[in-house]
């Protein structure tokens, strides 16, 4: 007989279920022995054989390099995603993608952010784009933290310029901060340089003086 371990669901819903005289019950991120012949139920009641996390419902997974099974459709359910970008899937639906090449995230690692620009002008209003912002993991959520806040403004994924900028020339430090439940370094903070620069000097005017020099008449 085959023993697997076994998650309860992460909601908290059906974390002790009984039937044919045999009980199972555990709480969210801890694995308890189940003979292989009650898998089944267990798992239409939202158990899983794969390790969750407290308040995370999805298991994150990698697609294969093979881009011809990175999109497939469970059940209704479409999966998509390009080669070394992890999503969120439904527990029930990871044995069929393992079996179709993809593979399991047990481990996720926030990585530091970058911007795609990092500077503005004296005269940016508020709102103008500085940069996107980069390497964010799929799923998670950005905020900004720590000093100078409002010089900028964080707006689905782009750094603006903020109501209350310094208004002079120079380089001042933002710090963003990512959060993603089931990373291990969640929540994770990166600090970023931004430049505020003086404006282009306004072009010189060049007058052109057209003169007029009258020679008097031969006689």
């Amino acid at each position: 007989m085959a023993i697997i371990q076994m998650w309860p669901p992460n909601q908290g819903l059906r974390n002790s279920i009984s039937f044919d005289g045999r009980t199972y019950s555990s709480v969210p991120g801890v694995s308890i022995p189940v003979p292989g012949f009650d898998m089944p139920v267990l798992q239409a009641n939202g158990w899983t054989t794969y390790p969750t996390v407290a308040g995370k419902t999805t298991i994150t997974m990698l697609p294969p390099a093979n881009s011809g099974h990175n999109q497939l459709t469970i059940n209704g359910r479409t999966y998509v995603a390009a080669p070394g970008v992890a999503i969120e899937v439904q527990p029930f639906d990871s044995p069929v993608l393992e079996a179709n090449g993809w593979s399991l995230v047990t481990a996720i690692v926030l990585q530091g952010l970058t911007l795609s620009a990092n500077s503005f002008t004296v005269r940016a209003t508020q709102g103008t784009a500085i940069g996107s912002v980069q390497g964010a993991t799929a799923g998670s959520s950005l905020s900004l933290t720590g000093s100078d806040s409002g010089a900028v403004q964080l707006v689905a994924g782009v750094l603006e310029v903020g109501a209350t900028p310094p208004g002079s020339p120079g380089n001042f430090n933002i710090q963003i901060t990512e959060t993603l439940a089931g990373a291990s370094n969640s929540p994770n903070a990166t600090v970023l340089s931004i430049s505020e620069n003086a404006d282009d000097p306004a072009p010189i005017l060049q007058l052109r003086l057209k003169m007029t020099v009258a020679f008097p008449l031969a006689a």
